[in-house]
């Protein structure tokens, strides 16, 4: 479920997210949209080593629930500014929204990975990433099926801050890893 959400964010963003901002109200000229994707893109690059920094500090659970909480607030606010009212605050969050929506993937992937026992960790692995796939597929459909619906903008951003409540809700389920051998993870000596 937490990778279905964390790809649903990552492919309808990267997919609609253009469309999004050259539209009412924002209305951006095409060189600031072009600046936002590549601060998303950098928010994106640093995820991993931010995450880095926190898995084996905060454990996997907790760098998972505050990123995708970090993400719930920035869609939102980021989807109530317009670059006119605050272009600064705008971009900035731009930033964060790449940071969060891949931050939040790292921790699962690398808990995901350390569940299962050796012999079946490709497959399982496998399995997650085909559900990452199918998120990819479905929900740029849902999200531009939301833009058709609804006129004002502002629910692509609710759309994102749902998907990141999603995937903060799905890491307390998870048992938390840190710091732990994979063999008395797996049950294997």
């Amino acid at each position: 479920v937490g990778i279905f959400a964390v790809f649903a964010i990552t492919f309808s963003f990267s997919t609609l997210l253009p469309t999004v901002l050259l539209g009412p109200p924002y209305k951006l000229p095409e060189s600031l949209s072009f600046t936002i994707g590549l601060l998303l893109n950098l928010g994106s690059a640093v995820a991993p080593l931010v995450a880095i920094l926190t898995l084996d500090r905060w454990g996997r659970k907790l760098t998972g629930i505050v990123f995708s909480g970090l993400g719930i607030i920035v869609f939102l606010i980021w989807g109530l500014l317009t670059p006119r009212t605050n272009l600064s605050l705008f971009l900035v969050l731009a930033f964060l929204a790449g940071l969060t929506y891949d931050a939040a993937p790292a921790s699962l992937f690398l808990l995901s990975g350390e569940l299962y026992p050796t012999r079946i960790r490709g497959a399982a692995e496998g399995h997650n990433m085909a559900w990452g796939r199918i998120a990819g597929i479905l929900m740029p459909l849902v999200a531009g099926s939301i833009l058709s619906i609804f006129t004002d903008r502002y629910y692509f951003f609710v759309y994102a801050a749902i998907l990141s409540a999603i995937a903060a809700i799905t890491f307390p389920f998870l048992p938390e890893t840190r710091r732990k051998l994979l063999e008395k993870i797996t049950g294997h000596s």
